[in-house]
């Protein structure tokens, strides 16, 4: 099987903050060999 990959998650501020965490649990729950890097973007950095 496949190492592991990293992929970067930003949630940003808008429709990503609502739909991201299900995202990731799709991901979780379908078996996908992934690593997670948050980083924060968005407006509310400005």
């Amino acid at each position: 099987m496949a190492d592991a990959k990293t992929i970067v998650v930003a949630k940003g501020d808008g429709i990503g903050l609502e739909i991201m965490d299900s995202v990731l649990d799709i991901f979780k729950f379908a078996g996908a060999r992934l690593n997670f890097e948050f980083i924060e973007i968005g407006e509310k950095l400005l």
